[in-house]
């Protein structure tokens, strides 16, 4: 029971730190979305050279038909999301880290929240990536509930 413990609270720390990892290119990616047009049109123009070169290049068509389809609100509101989800994840990730006990029940139903929607997604727009982000995320609440046994039965 001992090493059932000691892989928990490994799992848990390295879990926390990837989703902290996450919270910052989210919060990054989302201020870029918002505020990086400069940025944006050298990518664009750096894609189109690369789609001329490699007209069968999937990533670069991918980015160039992404970015160029974008409308303002929807722009906006990707980069709202990414901005919120992303603090969130980074504030709940201090609090778990410090083993703050209220943050535990939080976190769970705040990252439930987040799944919730995510699968709900999934059912309107299938999406691999999505899938796999969602699957993880249900084992990080998984172990974010064993954690939080493990320090409330004092397996410290």
């Amino acid at each position: 029971m001992k090493r059932f413990w000691f892989f928990v609270y490994h799992t848990f720390n390295l879990t926390i730190v990837l989703k902290a990892v996450n919270g910052i290119l989210e919060v990054t990616g989302g201020l870029m979305l918002l505020y990086g047009r400069p940025i944006e049109r050298l990518l664009m123009k750096l894609i189109q050279y690369e789609v001329a070169e490699q007209p069968a290049d999937f990533m670069s068509k991918f980015i160039l038909n992404f970015f160029s389809n974008l409308t303002l609100s929807t722009r906006h509101f990707i980069s709202a999301y990414l901005i919120f989800h992303g603090l969130v994840n980074l504030f709940l990730v201090v609090t778990l880290w410090r083993r703050h006990l209220w943050a535990f029940p939080v976190a769970i139903t705040l990252f439930s929240t987040f799944v919730t929607y995510q699968f709900y997604r999934l059912f309107y727009i299938y999406s691999l990536d999505l899938l796999l982000i969602s699957i993880l995320d249900v084992f990080i609440i998984v172990l974010t509930y064993l954690e939080y046994k493990r320090l409330k039965l004092g397996h410290v």
